[in-house]
């Protein structure tokens, strides 16, 4: 028993190991996790299948119930949620050139998980 307790005070967590972050470094980390684990949600499996299912319904509005202006609001809707991924990719790769020769630090780059 005495061993358990020793163990537990003796253990330090990581968080109090390591130096706090800044402000800046913090929010920095924040946006990139944010940034990978919508990226994971979306370029999987359930990203394709949450766009294929959009615009089928789309589909379904515009042949069955002749809808055709929000049939192909779900449709578009549909190919762009299916494409989100490579689109974010572009937007990175984009911004990172567009502001890489004004500013002497290179801020806008990928987030490492992309």
């Amino acid at each position: 028993m005495i061993y358990r307790l020793l163990a537990f005070v003796l253990m330090v967590p990581l968080g109090f190991a390591q130096a706090t972050p800044t402000d800046g470094q913090l929010a920095t980390s924040l946006a990139q996790q944010l940034v990978c684990d919508t990226h994971n949600v979306i370029s999987g499996n359930l990203g394709l299948m949450m766009g294929f299912l959009v615009a089928c319904w789309g589909l379904y509005l515009m042949i069955v119930k002749n809808s055709m202006k929000s049939g192909l609001m779900f449709l578009i809707f549909g190919a762009l949620l299916t494409a989100l991924p490579g689109i974010v990719l572009s937007f990175f790769d984009g911004l990172g050139l567009a502001l890489g020769g004004m500013t002497e630090v290179h801020s806008i780059t990928r987030p490492g998980c992309l």
